[in-house]
């Protein structure tokens, strides 16, 4: 028996009704949930714009320092009784672009540094860093490198010390007094930095 050409047109016909029509209600539905989604993100939006922490909800941390970190830190207190030894610390506190431009800003706003020694003053003196094995990863690497570059270009030295070989009282005081002389004035230690590199400050109601 000879098929019925219409009956072919109409059997095709019938499928591209089908997948037209599968087509639209697939499309229905990813339509509602992207409208839902957005509906969800503006609300998130507004509660960021309008609402304040207490709708979230927080843990504290049990520790704030890496073991190596709160040896090094009683080792520098112990190593500098004349200065001030700060942790973590945001670095954009401690160093500034020169420009107005936003790039360099963004290079340093999410980073900060393990240890800063201040003098009494509470003016950047070095910066320390403890590497350990998180540091060998490809965007740590380059994180450090913008971080060096930073307190470099400010006039800031920066000593590294490795997690596994922390150095003693000692050794910690030899290093930092290669980078400050104290000078006693009025009976008050001044710590003064040895740096070669100048030092551009921001005036006071220019700092953030």
């Amino acid at each position: 028996m000879t098929p019925n050409p219409a009956d072919a047109v109409i059997g095709a016909m019938k499928g591209i009704i089908f997948w037209m029509v599968l087509i639209g209600i697939a499309s229905l539905l990813i339509k509602y949930w992207f409208n839902r989604w957005m509906k969800q993100r503006k609300a998130e939006r507004a509660d960021e714009r309008t609402g304040d922490a207490s709708q979230y909800r927080y843990v504290s941390l049990h520790h704030v320092a890496s073991p190596p970190e709160k040896i090094l830190y009683e080792r520098l207190n112990k190593a500098l009784p004349e200065l001030v030894v700060l942790a973590q610390v945001h670095l954009p506190r401690v160093v500034q672009p020169a420009s107005k431009s936003k790039a360099p800003l963004d290079r340093i706003i999410r980073k900060s540094l393990d240890f800063l020694i201040c003098d009494a003053m509470f003016v950047p003196l070095v910066a320390i860093e403890v590497n350990d094995r998180s540091h060998n990863a490809g965007d740590r690497i380059a994180s450090d490198i913008d971080k060096a570059a930073a307190l470099k270009s400010a006039g800031i030295p920066l000593i590294t010390w490795e997690a596994r070989r922390l150095p003693n009282v000692e050794t910690i005081r030899k290093a930092i007094l290669e980078h400050v002389t104290l000078k006693e004035e009025e009976n008050t230690p001044r710590a003064v930095p040895k740096t070669a590199t100048p030092r551009t400050r921001l005036a006071p109601d220019q700092q953030t």
